[in-house]
Formats: C-alpha cells, sequence, structure tokens
C-alpha cells in the first residue's frame, strides 16, 4: 500500500518537501482543514507557504517525524518557527520552542523575549512569565540588560515595584 504524499513549497518554488498527508493531518487542524475540505490544498496535493523559509518549514516537517531537539537554531530562527506553529495550530511545535527559549533566557535577549511573548503580542504565558522572573533578578544583581531601555517606562515601574516588595518582604 502507498502512502498518500503532500508536497509542500513556496511561491517561487524555490523547495518542495514531500510529506505523508496523514503526518500533516495529525499535526496541525489547520492543516486538517485544508485538505479535507475540497480547498485547493487537497485537489492539487500541495500547499504552497510564502511567510516562512525553507528551514522553518523543514524543521517543523522534521519535528512531526518526531525530532525533539531544535538544532543550532538562531534566536530569529527559534521565534520564526513558534510563529510558524502558532499560525497552523501546531502545539506541539509551540511547546517545544517555548521550552527551548525559556532555558536560554539571558541578560542578552529576555527583552527580546518579553516583547515577543508579551500578552499583546503573541501571549506566551510561560516563556513571558520566566522572562519577567529573570529581568527581575538580573535588575537585582545589578546585572546589565540588553535593550532594557526600549521597555515600557509603566512595565519597569511595575518590575522595580515589584522588586521593591520582595526587599521588604526579605528584610523582615
Amino acid at each position: 500500500m502507498q502512502i498518500p504524499k503532500f508536497a509542500i513549497t513556496d511561491e517561487n518554488k524555490d523547495f518542495l518537501i514531500i510529506i505523508g498527508k496523514k503526518e500533516i493531518q495529525d499535526v496541525s487542524p489547520v492543516f486538517a482543514e485544508m485538505l479535507k475540505s475540497g480547498m485547493k490544498e487537497e485537489i492539487e496535493n500541495k500547499m504552497i507557504i510564502v511567510d516562512f523559509d525553507f528551514e522553518i518549514v523543514e524543521a517543523a516537517i522534521n519535528i512531526f517525524y518526531g525530532e525533539k531537539v531544535l538544532k543550532e537554531f538562531s534566536l530569529e530562527d527559534a521565534l520564526s518557527l513558534y510563529r510558524f506553529g502558532d499560525k497552523y495550530l501546531c502545539s506541539y511545535i509551540m511547546g517545544l520552542v517555548e521550552g527551548t527559549l525559556i532555558k536560554h533566557i539571558s541578560p542578552t535577549n529576555v527583552v527580546q523575549l518579553i516583547k515577543f511573548s508579551s500578552p499583546v503580542s503573541l501571549n506566551i504565558k510561560g516563556l513571558y512569565q520566566r522572562c519577567i522572573d529573570s529581568l527581575i533578578i538580573y535588575f537585582k544583581n545589578s546585572t546589565p540588560v540588553f535593550g532594557s531601555e526600549s521597555l515600557d517606562e509603566k512595565f519597569l515601574g511595575k518590575i522595580f515595584s515589584l522588586i521593591y516588595v520582595m526587599n521588604l518582604i526579605i528584610a523582615k
């Protein structure tokens, strides 16, 4: 028995990835709907993805097939992979990327991650809270934080209020 295949390509046909239909339907309700709704993707057995680079699509496909580790991704690529997961409702990808980002929070990327995960952006609650916790520690320890000057004044006021309250509790 031959497994039904499905092709993923970009607008310019710069890349072509073949994946089993069942795998792609199992990982994304968005893909599943596209493939059973009589849409062009179902009829042609092909999907064109224009808003993500080949490396991101390839990484997502590898994750669909069981890869559990993000290879040496740059921060930008990891954020793009999360956006891919968010767009196509691939919760496994979103969880994997969020967990990886949490492990790699540092003074050099915490501000970028706060902005990426904030309630007004993608609302990634776990990552956002871990970034807030890390930022508080960095400020308490006088650790320089790259880009902290770009944070909203109200937001910084809340952070410094939290630090003040924490210091009062510790002092008692």
